[in-house]
């Protein structure tokens, strides 16, 4: 079975998670791990460890971490040779309601061209041109 861990500094992984449950429904197939809110979770690798001691081996995780680079990022480069999951940086609500959604048929080719996609929707905003030719348009 397919699953999703998100993973970050402080409280966005659950706030992503409830965010994404508004948009695209519950879903116990995805979980938290928000390190650093708490004593008990300023110890990054042994919540990592505890985490890997309860999965199913027969599940495919995609843990996607907030920031490349990151504390927790590295925790989860540093186990990455073991196989047990597959790890994303760069936690973003359009990648994670894209991964929700397509989460029973998804696999590696279709992992990457979510990530793909979602890099295109990082955008700068700026107001349209007044007077433009486009504004009929818009």
């Amino acid at each position: 079975m397919n699953r999703i861990l998100l993973a970050s500094h402080g409280p966005l992984a659950k706030g992503m998670k409830d965010t994404l449950a508004i948009l695209a429904g519950q879903n116990d197939r995805i979980e938290t791990l928000c390190a650093y809110v708490d004593d008990q979770s300023r110890d990054v690798a042994k919540m990592i460890d505890a985490w890997e001691a309860g999965i199913d081996p027969d599940d495919w995780w995609i843990v996607v971490t907030d920031v490349f680079g990151g504390s927790v990022n590295n925790e989860f480069l540093l186990r990455l040779s073991e196989g047990a999951f597959t790890l994303v940086a760069g936690m973003n609500l359009p990648l994670l309601v894209e991964l929700s959604v397509m989460l029973d048929s998804l696999d590696e080719a279709a992992l990457d061209r979510a990530i793909d996609s979602c890099r295109a929707s990082i955008q700068r905003c700026t107001p349209p041109v007044a007077g433009g030719d486009d504004d009929e348009d818009f």
